[in-house]
C-alpha cells in the first residue's frame, strides 16, 4: 500500500487500486548497434558515428563474425561495423542519431544487445520438459520478419520469441530473466524458426525491454497486460530516534556502517544546553522556594508555639502527654500546608487554561502546553506534605521543653 501510494503521488497509474495516472511503461534499451554500408566508411566516418550518438566504440565486422551478431547473414554485399556503449545503455534515439550521420549511403542501422539468458517454460505443465530450457536471447534479424520490419515490429507487441525448431516448445510460454539480485517473469509465445541452437530472438521492443533488466527493475503487470518500471529505490529514509540524547550516537553508528546521515546534531546541542541551564535555573528557583516555604514554615509555627505557650503549659498540667502535645503543631503545619495547595492547585488551573488558551492555534486537538499529570500532584502533595511536617518537628521540639510551672506562675 506505501508503494502504491508512492506511485499515485509520483503521478503513476495503480491499476490494483483503481487509481488514474500514467503508467511507467518500460522501455527498450541496447548494448550497440551493428551499422552495414555498401561501401567502408572513413576514418572520419567512423569517428563521427560516435561522436554524440551515445556509442563509444566502433569495431570492423568481418564476414564470418556478422551471422554470431545479427543470427543471420544478411543478402549483399555489406560492411558491418559494431558499435558498442560503455556505462549507459542506447535508445532509439541513439539509433536514430547513427541513421542521420548515415543519411543517403544506403546504410541498415540494427539494434544489438549482449546475449541474454533466458528460460523458457510452457504455460501447458503436460507439455513442459522436466527443466525450463535456457537460451540466449537476441534482437530478432530482419530475415525474420522481413526487410522493413528489422526494428520496430508488431510482433514485439505480442511478445513473440522465435526459437531453433528442435525443441519441444510452442506457443503461449513463460521466459524468466534474472540479472543480479533482479528477476523477471513475462508470458510469450514461441515459435519456431531457422536460428542456431542455443538462440533465442525476439523484436527489438521486446528484446529490448527485457534487457533493461540489466540497468533496473523491471515487472510484469498482468492487469494492464505490459511491462513496467519498478521503483528504483529510495534516495533517502528518515529514521527516528528515541530521543534528542540518542541522536549522536545513532549517527555515529550509521556513519561507521558507511551510511551518510544527516542530522540537526548543531540544533540538538543547542537545544540540550538550553535545557540544562533552564534546567538549572529551574531547580535553583524552586529550591530557593523550599527553603524559604520551609522556613517561613518554621518560623510560624515556631511562633505559634511561643504565642500558644500558656495554653500548651496549662493542658501539661491537666494531665497531657508529652508525644501528644506534639500533635498540635505537626496538625497545624498540615493544616496550612494543605490549604496553600488547594490554593495553588486552583491558581495553576486557572493559568494553564489561559496559557493553552492562547496557544490553542499551534496545539493539536487534546494537546496542551501547560499541564500537569496526576502523578505530579501527587508527588507534589505528598513533598510539600512532608516538607511539613519536617518543618513542624522544630516548633514540636520546643512544645515538649514547656514546663507546666510556668502555667501555675502565670496564675
Amino acid at each position: 500500500l506505501i508503494e502504491a501510494v508512492e506511485d499515485f503521488k509520483d503521478g503513476r497509474a495503480v491499476p490494483a487500486y483503481g487509481w488514474q495516472g500514467e503508467l511507467p511503461l518500460a522501455y527498450a534499451v541496447f548494448d550497440g548497434a551493428v551499422v552495414l554500408v555498401p561501401e567502408p566508411l572513413s576514418k572520419l566516418d567512423e569517428v563521427l558515428l560516435v561522436n554524440n550518438t551515445g556509442f563509444a566504440q566502433i569495431q570492423a565486422v568481418s564476414a564470418d563474425q556478422l551471422p554470431s551478431l545479427l543470427g543471420t547473414t544478411p543478402a549483399g554485399q555489406w560492411t558491418a561495423y559494431h558499435l558498442r556503449v560503455k556505462q549507459h545503455p542506447a535508445s532509439e534515439i541513439n539509433l536514430r542519431a547513427v541513421e542521420s550521420k548515415l543519411r543517403g549511403r544506403e546504410a541498415r542501422v540494427f539494434p544489438w544487445i549482449e546475449p541474454l539468458p533466458v528460460s523458457l517454460r510452457t504455460m501447458d505443465m503436460a507439455a513442459s520438459p522436466a527443466a525450463p530450457v535456457t537460451l540466449h536471447l537476441s534482437v530478432l534479424p530482419s530475415s525474420l520478419v522481413g526487410e522493413q520490419e528489422h526494428r520496430s515490429s508488431g510482433e514485439a507487441a505480442k511478445r513473440i520469441i522465435h526459437i531453433p525448431a528442435e525443441l519441444p516448445l510452442e506457443g503461449a510460454a513463460m521466459v524468466s530473466v534474472r540479472m543480479a539480485e533482479r528477476e523477471l517473469h513475462v508470458p510469450v509465445t514461441l515459435r519456431h524458426a531457422e536460428v542456431p541452437t542455443g538462440r533465442a530472438f525476439a523484436a527489438a521492443d521486446l528484446a529490448g525491454s527485457l534487457d533493461l533488466l540489466r540497468f533496473r527493475a523491471v515487472r510484469y503487470d498482468e492487469s494492464a497486460d505490459t511491462l513496467l518500471l519498478s521503483r528504483q529505490g529510495y534516495a533517502g529514509f528518515r529514521l527516528y530516534a528515541a530521543s534528542i540524547d540518542a541522536v549522536a550516537p545513532l549517527q555515529q553508528r550509521l556513519e561507521n556502517a558507511g551510511i551518510p546521515v544527516n542530522t540537526e546534531l548543531e540544533r540538538i546541542a543547542e537545544v540540550r544546553r538550553l535545557d540544562h541551564y533552564t534546567r538549572l535555573i529551574f531547580w535553583l528557583v524552586a529550591a530557593v522556594g523550599v527553603v524559604g516555604g520551609i522556613s517561613a514554615l518554621t518560623a510560624s509555627l515556631y511562633a505559634s508555639v511561643e504565642r500558644k505557650k500558656r495554653e500548651l503549659n496549662v493542658l501539661r498540667l491537666l494531665g497531657v502527654l508529652k508525644q501528644e502535645l506534639v500533635l498540635f503543631p505537626v496538625a497545624q503545619g498540615l493544616m496550612l500546608s494543605t490549604g496553600a495547595l488547594l490554593l495553588s492547585v486552583f491558581i495553576f488551573a486557572m493559568v494553564a487554561g489561559l496559557i493553552n488558551q492562547l496557544f490553542r492555534t499551534q496545539l493539536r486537538t487534546e494537546e496542551s502546553l501547560c499541564t500537569l499529570s496526576l502523578g505530579h500532584f501527587v508527588v507534589l502533595f505528598v513533598g510539600v506534605w512532608l516538607l511539613s511536617v519536617i518543618a513542624a518537628t522544630f516548633a514540636a521540639l520546643r512544645a515538649t521543653r514547656l514546663d507546666p510551672a510556668e502555667a501555675l506562675r502565670d496564675e
